[in-house]
């Protein structure tokens, strides 16, 4: 599976987060995360919906990404 994390050094103004929400309207989603904790960005909505739908399929877990699951693409913003 290719590798579509940039560091910091390369990100442009906008970046997109894979997150899921919690139950109960908790207002803070979980960030998808590397191993070590490192949050994992993505140029663009595709880019993220493919890298999930990848990881499905390299599982076989039989779900289309962000249709059969309460996952939700966000876009993050950078100074």
């Amino acid at each position: 599976m290719k590798n579509v994390m940039y560091n910091k050094n390369n990100m442009r103004k906008d970046m997109y987060v894979i997150a899921m929400p919690y139950p109960f309207n908790t207002k803070l989603p979980d960030i998808l995360e590397e191993d070590d904790g490192t949050i994992m960005y993505f140029k663009n909505k595709g880019e993220a919906k493919s890298f999930l739908q990848n990881l499905y399929d390299e599982r076989q877990i039989h779900m289309k990404a962000l249709i059969d699951d309460n996952i939700d693409i966000m876009r993050v913003q950078w100074q």
